[in-house]
């Protein structure tokens, strides 16, 4: 009976050590893909930066409106500004020079009552 319990006892020992072996290989490859996804990540961050970097150099105000300026004959670019923009308290008036049907298009969202809620 004592021999038994002794070889129970060390086929569970030698078990218990190569699943944790297993284990342990497990880990370190976990780390491994870890540290590789990590270092992915650390170089898309950069790799972002120098595009925003570069977004911002190609969108500088004065680069677009050089180029605006040069290309007007192709493409008709204007400057736009708040003065293309329109109250939307004007709307009322103006509706009234636009066809019926555009006008019926604005009869049925009221933007007045909407404009007057937010001034209160």
């Amino acid at each position: 009976m004592k021999s038994i319990t002794y070889i129970l006892v060390t086929i569970t020992v030698i078990s218990l050590a190569f699943w944790a072996y297993q284990e342990s290989y497990r880990a370190k490859s976990t780390l491994n893909l870890i540290r590789t996804v990590n270092k992915d990540i650390h170089f898309i961050q950069e790799k972002l930066g120098v595009l925003r970097v570069e977004w911002a150099y190609l969108n500088r105000p004065d680069r677009l409106r050089a180029l605006a300026d040069l290309n007007f004959e192709k493409l008709r670019l204007i400057e736009l500004n708040t003065k293309h923009f329109d109250d939307l308290m004007i709307i009322g008036v103006k509706k009234q020079n636009l066809s019926s049907k555009t006008a019926d298009v604005l009869n049925q969202t009221n933007f007045n009552s909407d404009a007057a809620e937010i001034s209160q």
